[in-house]
């Protein structure tokens, strides 16, 4: 999965970025829950990292998905 020490790299940032975006918007269950997302949709996916973040959007994107799906179908706060 990892060529290099740069491809973790890489995934690791895209990770931090993929977290904090969540964080701002839906807060810090959210946030943790969505880095669960992207790990589990790493582990299914055969991704192949370029050495840039390009290479991880698949997994981000299939991350976001799941965000996606759990705050459309979260109650309402009254």
């Amino acid at each position: 999965m990892y060529e290099n020490e740069t491809d973790l790299r890489t995934a690791e940032k895209e990770l931090a970025a993929f977290y904090t975006a969540v964080l701002k918007t839906y807060g810090p269950e959210e946030a943790i829950a969505a880095a669960m997302d992207w790990i589990e949709s790493l582990e299914t996916m055969d991704c192949v990292a370029d050495g840039d973040a390009s290479g991880w959007r698949p997994v981000t994107i299939a991350a976001a998905a799941c965000v996606a799906a759990r705050v459309t179908n979260a109650p309402a706060n009254a």
